[in-house]
């Protein structure tokens, strides 16, 4: 069984480059809210930096990749397909 970033990239693939997109811009979602969770979690043990960085860094993450998904969903409705 092949673990790490081919078995990533074989379960993102999509039908077509448009759901290909779409599955790796869900994929980004989960991974700046895990980025957010990750980084609230550790504000209880501590109290610099980093945790202010993960917060604000997986939201900036989860929010242009939704902010893409719309976009793509957009253009899907526009051209018809």
């Amino acid at each position: 069984m092949r673990l790490g970033v081919d078995t990533l990239r074989e379960r993102l693939k999509g039908k077509d480059k448009k759901e290909t997109t779409e599955n790796y811009l869900l994929f980004l979602i989960f991974v700046g809210g895990l980025l957010f969770s990750i980084g609230m979690f550790s504000s209880i043990f501590i109290q610099k930096y980093i945790p202010a960085f993960l917060c604000m860094f997986g939201s900036l993450v989860a929010f242009l990749s939704f902010i893409g998904i719309i976009i793509l969903w957009i253009l899907e409705e526009v051209k018809g397909e």
